[in-house]
Parts: C-alpha cells; sequence; structure tokens
C-alpha cells in the first residue's frame, strides 16, 4: 500500500507540475527569479537565511554555505559562477580584493550605504571612492575566560595586563595551562599579533602605515611601529606560557579542552559566547594594556557583503531588495539570534543594546576603544611565520620582525597543483537529481567510510566542483571545516529512518530544511519527500528503490560538524546513542582532501531526493 500511495502521488504531482509548466509558458504564472546567496557560515541558515526569503518573496534565493575568502570567489568568478550576492567573513582584505572588485558592484550611491556612518564607510573606499563591501555588524575579538575555574582556585579575574600576567602565573602554578589559541591557522596569529598590540598601531605612525599598507603603496613593515609589537608579544608568550604545541592546535581541539575545563583563558569571539556557556561560566575580556583605561577590543565585521557586478534588470533590482533586508532591523534581529546576540551594528536605524555579557566591557566600548581588524592573505601568512618561529623558540621579537617584513617583501609562490578534477558538477539543486556536487562529495566519502548509507547537511559542500586543476587550498575549499566528521554504525531500517526524517523535517537546530537547496544530501539511497505548504515531509528511504526493511540493519555514516550530530543522534536513537558510533580520527574533509590528492576522482553524483 505505502509503495501504491508513493506512486499515485508521483503521477498527481508529475501532473501538477507539468500544468504549471505550461502555464508558465503561456504566461499565466512564472518562474521566480533565482538569486544564489553564499553565506559564510551554517549558522545563518537557521533565522537569517530564512528572514531574508521572507522579505523578498519575489526572489529564489538559493542558499549556499560557500568559503568566505576572496580566492574562493575569484575561483568561481574565472569558471563563469560568480554568486548574485556573496559574503566575506571576518576582517575584510582591502589588498586581496582589488582584482575581484573589478567584477563587483559599486555600492557607494545606494540607500543601503548611505545608512552607515560616515567614519567608517570612509575606510571601505578605494582611491576613486567606490565602496565594494558593507559589514554586518561588528563582532568583538578578545579573551573567553572560564570564571568556574577562576572561582574554583581563588584567581581575581584580570583586569590590566599586570593582573593578567599575574592570572598566568597563579594557574602555572597549580599545573594548568593559563590560555591558549588555534595557532594552526594564519588568521590567529595575525589576530592575536595585533590584538596584544593595539595601542601601537593606532598611533599617528601606525594608522599612516596601514592606510599605504591596504592601498597598496608598500610590502614592508616599518620598524617604528612594528618592532614594539613584538616586544610586546614576546611578553604574551611568556606569561601565557604557550609553545610549540600550540602550532598544531585547532579550533575544535581548542574548543573541546576549554569547555572540558582544562584550561581558563582562550582566544575568542564574543559570537561564541552563546556556544561555550552551554557548557562552562564564561565571560569576554579585552585586550589587556597597562591600566584599564588603555584595554582594547578588536573587532570584525561578522561578514561583508557584495553584489555580481554583471547583474541588471529584474536580477539588480532584486539583489538590492535583498541587501536592503540583510541591512533593515527585522534583518539585524534575525542575524543576532541565538550566538550572535552580541553583535555591534555598524550602520544607522539600528539600536542595540548591550547584552548582559558585554556589561563587563561597557568602559571599553563607552571609550570607543574598538579596533578594526586589518588583514590580507599576505600580511596573515606572514604573522604565522613570525609567531610560528616565536612558538618554536627559534625567533626573539627581533628576530621575528625581521621574519614578517621579509615574507611581506617577497610573499611565497603560487601553490603547486595538488590535483585534476576530469568532470565538474554543480551545486545549484536540481529537482530531479538534487545537488550534483554535494552528491559527487557524499558518494565519495560514504566509500571511504565502507557503509551502505550516508546522510549529511547540504552545507556539507560549499559550491560547484569545477573541471581543471586545483591547488590543496582549493581542494580545501569544497568542503566545509570546523570538525566535521564521519560517524559510523550499524542501525535498523525503522532508525535510519527516523534519523533521515529528522534531517528532512528538523529538529530544532540552525540545518533544519527550509528550502530545497538546504534539504540533506544522502548517499546510497533515495529520500523520498513530499513538499507543502506545511514544508518538507519524509515518506521513505529507498535502497535500490526498495523501502527499507525496519528490522533489517545497515551500516550508516552520518557526516557532519558535533553541533549538528549530537542532537540529530539523540533525538532519534535516545540516550545511548555515543556507544553505536565510531567517529573518524580525521577531519572529513582532511579525508576527502587526501583521496583527491592521491590522484582519485570524486564519485558520479546520483539521484539522491524524489522531490514530490
Amino acid at each position: 500500500m505505502r509503495k501504491q500511495r508513493w506512486i499515485f502521488g508521483f503521477l498527481a504531482a508529475a501532473m501538477l507540475f507539468g500544468l504549471c509548466g505550461c502555464m508558465g509558458q503561456g504566461g499565466g504564472t512564472r518562474l521566480k527569479p533565482r538569486l544564489t546567496v553564499y553565506l559564510p557560515n551554517a549558522s545563518l541558515l537557521g533565522d537569517y537565511a530564512p528572514t531574508l526569503q521572507k522579505m523578498v518573496p519575489e526572489a529564489e534565493l538559493e542558499f549556499v554555505v560557500g568559503r568566505g575568502s576572496v580566492d574562493f570567489y575569484l575561483l568561481h568568478q574565472e569558471k563563469g559562477e560568480l554568486p548574485d550576492i556573496m559574503t566575506l567573513s571576518g576582517g575584510l582584505p582591502m589588498r586581496d580584493s582589488v582584482e575581484l572588485n573589478d567584477h563587483l558592484m559599486d555600492l557607494s550611491g545606494t540607500e543601503t550605504a548611505s545608512s552607515f556612518y560616515d567614519t567608517y564607510l570612509e575606510n571601505l573606499r578605494d582611491s576613486e571612492g567606490n565602496v565594494y563591501w558593507l559589514p554586518a555588524g561588528g563582532n568583538a575579538n578578545g579573551i573567553i575566560a572560564n570564571t568556574d575555574l577562576f572561582e574554583q582556585y581563588g584567581i581575581p579575574l584580570p583586569t590590566d595586563y599586570e593582573s593578567f600576567a599575574a592570572a598566568c602565573e597563579a594557574f602555572a602554578q597549580e599545573g594548568i595551562q593559563p590560555y591558549t589559541s588555534d595557532y594552526k591557522y594564519p588568521y590567529t596569529c595575525l589576530y592575536t599579533l595585533e590584538g596584544w598590540a593595539i595601542p601601537t598601531l593606532i598611533s599617528r605612525q601606525g594608522v599612516e602605515w596601514r592606510r599605504e599598507y591596504e592601498r597598496g603603496g608598500t610590502d614592508r613593515l616599518e620598524e617604528a611601529v612594528w618592532r614594539p609589537v613584538f616586544d610586546r608579544f614576546a611578553r604574551f608568550l611568556e606569561d601565557s606560557r604557550m609553545g610549540e604545541a600550540e602550532i598544531e592546535r585547532g579550533f575544535t581541539a581548542t574548543l573541546e579542552d576549554f569547555t572540558a575545563g582544562k584550561i581558563p583563558m582562550v582566544r575568542g569571539m564574543a559570537s561564541e559566547l552563546s556556544s561555550y556557556s552551554q557548557h562552562v561560566n564564561c565571560v569576554l575580556l579585552p585586550y589587556f594594556g597597562g591600566t584599564e583605561e588603555d584595554n582594547w577590543l578588536l573587532t570584525t565585521p561578522r561578514f561583508y557583503v557584495a553584489l555580481n557586478g554583471a547583474l541588471e534588470g529584474e536580477k539588480r533590482e532584486l539583489a538590492l531588495r535583498v541587501l536592503d533586508a540583510m541591512f533593515s532591523l527585522e534583518g539585524y534581529q534575525a542575524l543576532t539570534a541565538g550566538e550572535y546576540i552580541y553583535l555591534l551594528p555598524f550602520h544607522r536605524g539600528v539600536k542595540a543594546a548591550l547584552p548582559d555579557a558585554m556589561q563587563n566591557l561597557a568602559p571599553v566600548i563607552e571609550q570607543n576603544h574598538l579596533y578594526i581588524l586589518m588583514s590580507c592573505t599576505p600580511l596573515q601568512m606572514a604573522a604565522q611565520e613570525a609567531v610560528w618561529g616565536m612558538l618554536r623558540g627559534e625567533l626573539d621579537a627581533q628576530g621575528a620582525y625581521e621574519r614578517m617584513d621579509a615574507s611581506l617583501a617577497d610573499p611565497p609562490a603560487d601553490q603547486e597543483t595538488a590535483a585534476v578534477l576530469e568532470k565538474g558538477y554543480p551545486v545549484s539543486f536540481d529537482q530531479e537529481a538534487g545537488n550534483q556536487a554535494g552528491s559527487a562529495i557524499a558518494n565519495t566519502l560514504r566509500d571511504i567510510s565502507g557503509c551502505q548509507v550516508l546522510l549529511a547537511p547540504s552545507f556539507l559542500c560549499t559550491g560547484s566542483l569545477f573541471a581543471g586543476e586545483y591547488t590543496e587550498q582549493q581542494l580545501n575549499d569544497t568542503m566545509q571545516a570546523g570538525g566535521n566528521r564521519i560517524y559510523s554504525g550499524s542501525f535498523t531500517g525503522r532508525e535510519i529512518r527516523e534519523l533521515a526524517r529528522l534531517a528532512v523535517e528538523g529538529y530544532g537546530i540552525y540545518s533544519d530544511p527550509f528550502s530545497n537547496q538546504t534539504l540533506p544530501l544522502a548517499s546510497g539511497c533515495t529520500l523520498v519527500v513530499l513538499r507543502d505548504e506545511e514544508g518538507y515531509h519524509l515518506e521513505d528511504v529507498l535502497l535500490d528503490g526498495t523501502p527499507l526493511d525496519d528490522e533489517a540493519v545497515y551500516s550508516l555514516a552520518l557526516v557532519d560538524l558535533p553541533a549538528g550530530f549530537q542532537p540529530l543522534a539523540e533525538a532519534a536513537l535516545g540516550e545511548g546513542y555515543e556507544g553505536r558510533f565510531t567517529a573518524t580520527e580525521d577531519y572529513a574533509r582532511t579525508l576527502w582532501v587526501e583521496y583527491l590528492k592521491e590522484g582519485n576522482q570524486p564519485l558520479e553524483p546520483t539521484p539522491y531526493i524524489a522531490l514530490r
């Protein structure tokens, strides 16, 4: 009977689809214009993306969680797939973006740009006065402190640098490393290098050097500005007891150690307070100066937004409407839901009260001690060389300054080709085939896992896979990072169907599907999904065209971040689910990249969604 109902449903849907198609050809109805919107983070699929779709119903917004770098978009532009609306996370790399700006829309004359405070907008203009990127709220960066550990050991929270050093010494005496961060990444090296030296960088000489560097006027460090930066950073490394082990430390390891109570202080963003506070009581502290009046916060926009310069006609007008929605009060309220309640607006029309968790930073904010991150790829890579040399004990302050200066003057050569993809697959959702790029990745990971069935969120795939040569960095950019692992085990057909149902219909987290593009990826099976005015409903899970046997046992792999995997598995399987899964030691992205570097090709995509 189930199969009979499915066939009748399919025939009815096919007739309806054909009728709608005829109506479109006859002028009675037409398909909405599609706009591709690339977001920097999967959490924005929770409240922000659905709000934008609701505010601009005239367009079909196809949301993809991409990679927030200029190089990522340059590759898409070269392949003829530059998104209609794109975002860059963190600091805007003005030097990096010059080449990309030629393909972007000048936003300086738009109503949206006019809503920004002039003092901030001036920093975004190029030499001709054009503005290509607009910032979506400031994310404060400083030190996240586990107040439970401070109370447990009777150590006062620091208020200036000397009390910070004293707290580090006190924790060290207890055998606890007082501070750490994810120095595996170039951006962290630059974040902390700048953060601890803000008073030097905001000096007259520091401001002049920054302006000249960001406009391409110099490729060298100004010694009077940067030599003191490294003196201060050397003192910080010594007081915090960090060393070579930090070079291999990533974000997930830092998060796990901090929430487990092993480390009292880590570098962190205000937006991370929500997730950290679910495990421990914590507070955001500034980068400390000599006195409380010298404390500063490093700020990075949550993301920057740009529009494709090739847009014209109706699509251009709709894209500008989406841009307006992104910076409206309703858009800001959606953007600051959940972990981003700590975002500070950069434009008029949005009045945001300081959250309770940041009340301790009110004096810093009132003094306008908010330094905006300076960042670009050459600067990050040069900072990484210098900071890693100091962490290894190979460089003192003078040597680190000389290393970073030399690296900027002589940037590394382009990366070599790491793999060649023979075929390309699009990321756009197809009614009959689903997301082909996502399917190719899912099929490959299922093959690596050795499981019969695989499920993964849509944002696992960051965009289309292009035929041609890839550097290792470009391979990494094809898939989301952040701790994705393959969790595998053996489960009954009934249990797999329940996991798939929650993945399709939602289970109360950011990855709940609200559009075709955000439906989960699957491999080794077909998800039969019904869409109606209430949302998505799983009708069945087919293996080789046959519904899963409720009592039979199948091998299953789930690919996701811990924040997605854990609530999904618990909701579907109940307590004790942890013991039924085995997680890969390597991240899923690492396994994918190494597979391709070994000369293998992605497995062909297969239809994994029967959407009616």
